[in-house]
């Protein structure tokens, strides 16, 4: 019964309820705006100036924590950091670090305060580790592919998420990531 769920529970329930349900609309607005682009007024130059400090400000805004790196090699390191400051490393939970992806698990192999799964995240995961097509500075959203293997919606099962941005993956507004769509739909399909 939905009565004695805590809140947790009842929003992966509606996540399982939303992705039993397949509405074939959906994916036809999505491959409507994939094929016609909405000619927009192009971001001041002021945003375009600044992304990486539009982006962390309107992330932040979102309660998100934000570390700002140089290279791959501070990535292990600050999740290291993160987590304990999350107290997280006190916990037997550092054995739930996962990731989906081979290039986010090589960058862990070296560092031997965590140990970094490389699985489909399942609920119960302490953390995710994952990356994204491309973040919208104008919003402080990152936009991430789904596919059959693996749902967005499987973004919520660990109880923290880290998603990795790179300074090249900013863009200006959400038009300028539906550009980034379509040119990974483009190169997918070729």
């Amino acid at each position: 019964r939905i009565n004695n769920m805590n809140a947790r529970e009842k929003i992966l329930a509606q996540i399982k309820h939303g992705l039993a349900h397949k509405d074939e609309s959906i994916h036809d607005a999505a491959r409507q705006r994939l094929n016609h682009p909405i000619r927009q007024t192009p971001p001041s130059r002021t945003l375009l100036n600044n992304l990486q400090a539009q982006f962390v400000e309107k992330t932040l805004l979102a309660a998100c924590t934000v570390e700002q790196i140089t290279s791959q090699t501070e990535l292990a390191e600050t999740v290291v950091q993160y987590l304990t400051a999350q107290k997280l490393t006190e916990h037997q939970q550092l054995n739930q670090i996962v990731t989906e992806r081979a290039e986010l698990k090589l960058i862990f192999e070296h560092n031997q305060s965590l140990s970094v799964h490389q699985r489909d995240v399942v609920n119960g995961d302490a953390v995710f580790i994952t990356d994204c097509i491309c973040a919208i500075a104008e919003t402080g959203t990152m936009v991430m592919t789904s596919d059959e293997s693996q749902k967005t919606s499987s973004l919520y099962l660990a109880d923290r998420l880290v998603v990795v941005v790179k300074h090249s993956q900013l863009v200006a507004s959400l038009e300028d990531s539906w550009s980034v769509v379509r040119q990974l739909t483009t190169a997918n399909t070729d």
